[in-house]
């Protein structure tokens, strides 16, 4: 059974949304290595590649075995941030994420 997102998931998904936003709107959404087959714009300039983000299949099993590996625990915000969206750069503010591409960890 999935666990009931958090309630701040209100507040999250808006920020997530307009922070890619501002990213595409800006041109900033390329990157210079691999990006995922189904993240990929299609767009392409001097060798760096557009992406999207797009809708995170992240399960809560997969999201288990990481915090088994890693030998810690998410918080719930974090893992409903990991279940909300795949994208390989994401700033809010002043805040980085690491990247989190549809093809792996």
């Amino acid at each position: 059974m999935k666990p009931a997102k958090t309630e701040i998931v209100p507040m999250i998904e808006p920020l997530v949304d307009e922070a890619l936003a501002r990213w595409e709107q800006s041109k900033l959404n390329c990157f210079p290595g691999k990006v995922p087959d189904d993240m990929l714009t299609g767009e392409v300039q001097d060798d760096w590649l557009y992406w999207k983000a797009i809708p995170s299949t992240a399960s809560d099993k997969e999201l288990r075995e990481i915090e088994v590996r890693l030998g810690t625990s998410f918080s719930p915000q974090y893992r409903d941030l990991l279940q909300y969206k795949h994208f390989i750069e994401l700033q809010i503010g002043e805040v980085s994420f690491f990247p989190h591409p549809s093809d792996g960890w």
